[in-house]
């Protein structure tokens, strides 16, 4: 995957979804998902039900309800929101196809 074709199609699928996200992510259903959905009316552990605040975000999560806290333009907070998730989500793929690869690497053999 080291030729010159190769490489530039990578560059361009990676720039692709990059802009995808930045633009879609503004366009995400405002509504709760299903796990906020399910928890809103259901309890986890026999007790009262979890009520949908406790379950919507600014309970700490970095890119809760598809944004990034401080930034105050609702277009440009969620696409980074998205641009953030693309990235780690790539950056995760990297580090698993990077491990299975030294795996192989290292036993002389195949997986």
């Amino acid at each position: 995957m080291r030729d010159a074709g190769t490489m530039k199609t990578v560059w361009i699928l990676a720039a692709m979804a990059l802009v995808m996200a930045g633009v879609m992510s503004y366009f995400a259903y405002s509504k709760p998902d299903a796990l906020e959905h399910s928890l809103a009316g259901h309890s986890t552990d026999g007790s009262a039900a979890v009520s949908a605040q406790d379950t919507r975000a600014g309970n700490g999560a970095p890119l809760a309800d598809y944004g990034v806290p401080g930034v105050r333009q609702p277009f440009f907070s969620s696409g980074l929101a998205g641009i953030i998730g693309t990235v780690m989500v790539f950056v995760a793929v990297s580090l698993v196809a990077w491990a299975l690869k030294y795996r192989k690497d290292s036993s002389g053999g195949t997986v």
